[in-house]
């Protein structure tokens, strides 16, 4: 019994100085089998200028980080991929709050306070909204520029379907401009 257990403690003691061989030769990213510090959570530097971000991997100068004051002073991604983060965050939360009782209660209120407003108006993008759903109208480019991203103008709301498509730069002009004839 004596003997076997000899052969355990040399077969550990092997099995340690042949750890302490590997490690010596080895670098630290290649012993960890990772490339991220695993202490800090935050992406390796390769040089004094640069990191490399967590999520796509690119090496990017540190003003390409958030600032954070945690860790090392900025985030693990780039802004880039923050931003890509972030919106699929909001568009998800948007939808679920569209479907939600309280969400559809709430547009129940925009739309009513909306046709109260000016029901002409109301009606008149409603007519819209449903001949563009049912391709009775088409969208055409900006009269002005030619833009391919386009909104409808009424000028006269008692016509729903005859409209000018604009986009939203001239037709937030157009109507600065009616506003201050208007005023005049």
């Amino acid at each position: 019994m004596t003997s076997r257990r000899s052969s355990t403690t040399a077969g550990l003691t092997r099995s340690a100085s042949h750890a302490q061989e590997t490690d010596d030769s080895a670098s630290p990213a290649e012993v960890s089998g990772s490339s991220l510090n695993h202490s800090t959570k935050m992406p390796p530097r390769d040089d004094e200028d640069s990191f490399r971000c967590g999520k796509c991997g690119e090496m990017k100068p540190r003003s390409c980080f958030h600032s954070w004051n945690r860790g090392r002073g900025f985030q693990s991604y780039c802004k880039d991929c923050d931003r890509l983060r972030n919106k699929s965050r909001s568009e998800t939360a948007r939808r679920a709050w569209a479907t939600s009782e309280a969400g559809k209660a709430s547009q129940r209120k925009w739309q009513r306070k909306a046709y109260l407003a000016s029901p002409k108006k109301f009606l008149a993008h409603s007519a819209v909204r449903y001949a563009l759903e049912t391709d009775r109208l088409v969208k055409s480019p900006c009269e002005i520029c030619g833009s391919r991203q386009t909104e409808a103008h009424h000028d006269n709301y008692s016509r729903p379907l005859d409209v000018r498509w604009l986009c939203r730069r001239h037709h937030a002009d157009l109507h600065t401009r009616s506003r201050k004839e208007d005023t005049t």
